[in-house]
């Protein structure tokens, strides 16, 4: 029970570095294509690019000692990576928003340890797959931006982030109640998406 313990106590900080080293990893190349084929972007904008690189890094090297740091880190990172959206550097767009996204809200919201058998393992693990089945569904909300405005991709992310932190909440206290959220993600995702058709056209 004490090796258990152990990992449960520590996997958010494990799956929350890997995420914050891929988001990282992505805005390093970014950057490094940015420079490389000679985009119109001046040095300011490869310039955030790079220290949105240098945030997740930091996240991920600090994301086992200190998480509140390290969340913090991880949700500069994704600001800036949303901030380098609108300048003019070298795909890929928006993909390392989602690793730090959620490596931010795993930070933020550790997961407390298995003190008593009665918190039932394989609930957890079933609140872990819907919170990876949230996650995966990131990707379609990101693609949003084919048929959406940006205020509609950021309303759609709203509801994509607040579903996030409430899933990690739930798989804290109540794992099971955390399979109610994937369907919220669609059901939520769904209906932005309705409205933005029938009341601005978004798809017209």
């Amino acid at each position: 029970m004490a090796v258990l313990q152990g990992s449960v106590d520590r996997a958010p900080g494990v799956v929350a570095a890997l995420l914050s080293a891929a988001g990282g990893a992505l805005l390093t190349a970014r950057a490094v294509r940015t420079v490389v084929d000679a985009s119109p972007a001046g040095p300011g904008a490869v310039a955030v690019v790079v220290l949105a690189a240098l945030l997740a890094v930091a996240a991920a090297a600090t994301a086992l000692r200190t998480p509140r740091r390290a969340a913090a880190l991880a949700l500069g990172a994704a600001v800036l990576a949303v901030v380098s959206d609108a300048l003019p550097t070298a795909p890929p767009r928006l993909l390392a928003l989602l690793p730090l996204a959620l490596a931010a809200a795993l930070l933020a919201a550790r997961v407390p340890a298995l003190t008593r058998p009665a918190r039932r393992p394989w609930a957890l693990a079933l609140g872990w797959l819907a919170l990876a089945v949230h996650a995966a569904l990131g990707v379609p909300y990101l693609l949003a931006g084919l048929v959406a405005p940006w205020y509609g991709v950021a309303l759609l992310w709203g509801v994509w982030g607040a579903l996030l932190v409430l899933a990690v909440r739930l798989l804290r206290d109540r794992p099971l109640w955390t399979l109610a959220v994937p369907p919220a993600t669609v059901a939520g995702g769904a209906l932005v998406l309705l409205a933005g058709e029938h009341l601005f056209g978004w798809m017209a």
